[in-house]
């Protein structure tokens, strides 16, 4: 048996073949209890990712339709049941032999420690890993925001295995191998260095140095016209190793007699001039871009980036940091913009999402109920308060208060910021939802409406609305919202792109593509989710 969702969704019996699933939502369901394997799904939370637009009031009947039949299915087709009913939604628990996500990641695991000390056991893994991969995760799914997540961590995963094959055959002697599939690795992903200084290093070794040479200067002309910057410290090494014609990158010497390899000449300093590949090959789940903000008509640019931990959520700007929420770890990590330098806070509360004002940064606990205040410049916790209804609600700090926007209509709360005492808010049912995301910008909340697809303004004082922008943005549309210095900024994932909204006229003032496309369509590698803003950026 086996459960497969690098590529279409599938589940196997290891005799008769496929077992049939359902339409696309209904394989949504099982992809999305896969992708939490071992965790429980609420069935709200199941039917927020297949409806995130408008739920249907029969929304939750549906789910539990769609599972009985996954069960069904299963059990027809000679697979056990493993679909496990909870409290509030399902779990799945398959064997974690019977799943090729999995399976691909040990592969990867068990590949990196051993690039350098053994290149020909590494190249074996990552083949291995590699031959795994049958196209876009959860192809045949309906497309959902957790599973676009997913998959976007999954096929960043697939390039690291790419770039580890391709160091493994350098390493083991065989540049001319893979120098065809750098030259492809490159060509859909143009701003990864790393894979640049694979193919510079593969050409040099196949007896082809003014390809090489040609690359470095590829690569350097692309960063400047992107980005405004150099090439990494990796790549410049191994242009300079090509221009001395550096013994380290001469290819190893064929194995002796005995059939133990010869240490090849200069292979320690080959490590040197690949050392970058500890930092290219690291599971990277997500990245921080510092987006310059630019003049009033001028798209943004990445200025700097640096990773952020796995089951990272949300980020915001405060007391010259940017604080980062990892729930899973019920930690918040803080680390500066510019060096990297990060320290971890740990939390008592498990977390659900954050913002920041007021010289403050205030974390939400959904689950337990408690607002947490952190002083932004000590990142000392300097108040709490508890039992507060703080089921799925997002959090916005105004001139002289903190908002919490829940998704019931009549749930908005203001929160006094010194006591944090809390006070309803009885607002005109005419209020549409404004989730997932709201930020305050002076005395207006601005938030993106998940109804409508739309960018929205609320007054929470004068209990007036209005919407900004034109058209409609979309099903995923503003992932994410933030403001500063009279503009507001939401994300579009599903886009690969940020937009400026000119706080004064509520009209869309720029557009700019953060994210890299790849020929099925689907966008990785920059998928634009969470934003904050902060001074000059």
């Amino acid at each position: 048996m086996a459960w497969r969702v690098l590529g279409p969704v599938e589940v196997t019996d290891g005799q008769s073949g496929l077992i049939p699933l359902g339409g696309p939502k209904q394989v949504a369901v099982l992809a999305l209890l896969l992708a939490n394997a071992g965790r429980a799904v609420d069935t709200d939370v199941l039917v927020d990712q297949l409806w995130p637009d408008r739920p249907p009031e029969a929304g939750r009947k549906t789910v539990q339709a769609y599972v009985a039949r996954l069960r069904r299915s299963l059990v027809e087709g000679g697979v056990p049941d493993q679909i496990r009913s909870t409290a509030a939604g399902y779990v799945l628990e398959p064997d974690p032999t019977d799943t090729d996500a999995a399976r691909f990641e040990r592969l990867i695991a068990r590949a990196r420690p051993v690039i350098e000390t053994d290149p020909e056991a590494a190249s074996t893994s990552f083949g291995e890993a590699l031959g795994l991969w049958r196209g876009r995760p959860f192809e045949n799914a309906h497309p959902t925001p957790m599973l676009d997540l997913e998959a976007a961590r999954l096929s960043e995963l697939r390039l690291v295995a790419l770039e580890g094959h391709a160091e493994s055959e350098i390493r083991a002697g065989r540049a001319w191998a893979v120098v065809a599939e750098l030259r492809a690795l490159v060509d859909d992903n143009p701003l990864r260095e790393h894979s640049w200084t694979l193919l510079v290093l593969a050409l040099y070794q196949s007896g082809r140095q003014a390809e090489a040479l040609r690359a470095v200067g590829e690569i350097r002309l692309l960063l400047r016209e992107e980005l405004g910057v150099d090439p990494s410290r990796e790549l410049r090494d191994a242009e300079r190793a090509v221009l001395d014609h550096d013994a380290a990158l001469d290819p190893p010497r064929r194995a002796r007699g005995d059939g133990v390899p010869s240490q090849p000449r200069g292979r320690r300093k080959l490590g040197v001039v690949l050392a970058g590949a500890v930092v290219g090959i690291a599971l990277i789940v997500g990245a921080s871009l510092a987006v310059t903000a630019g003049g009033r008509d001028e798209g943004p640019r990445i200025g700097v980036r640096h990773l952020v931990p796995p089951g990272s959520t949300a980020a915001v700007a405060a007391g010259g940091a940017i604080w980062v929420l990892v729930p899973d770890a019920s930690e918040l990590v803080v680390f500066d913009p510019l060096s990297g330098e990060r320290t971890v806070v740990s939390l008592a509360h498990r977390p659900s999402t954050l913002t920041a004002g007021l010289g403050s940064v205030w974390v939400a606990s959904e689950a337990d109920g408690h607002l947490l205040k952190f002083d932004a410049r000590t990142q000392q916790l300097e108040r709490e308060a508890g039992g507060l209804d703080l089921r799925g609600a997002v959090l916005a700090v105004g001139r002289d208060a903190v908002w919490v926007v829940r998704e019931r209509r009549d749930a908005f709360v203001r929160i006094d910021p010194d006591d944090l005492t809390a006070t309803p808010v009885d607002f005109s049912s005419r209020f549409p939802p404004v989730l997932p995301s709201v930020v305050a910008d002076g005395d207006l909340l601005w938030g993106s409406n998940a109804d409508i697809g739309r960018i929205m303004w609320l007054d929470p004082v004068g209990g007036e609305f209005g919407f900004a922008g034109d058209p409609r943005l979309g099903v995923h549309a503003a992932r994410s919202v933030t403001a500063s210095a009279g503009s507001v900024w939401f994300s579009q994932p599903t886009n690969g792109s940020i937009s400026r909204v000119d706080a004064a006229s509520g009209e869309v003032a720029t557009t700019t593509e953060v994210g890299m496309q790849s020929g099925s369509g689907f966008w990785r590698l920059r998928q634009p989710y969470e934003l904050a803003a902060g001074p000059g950026g």
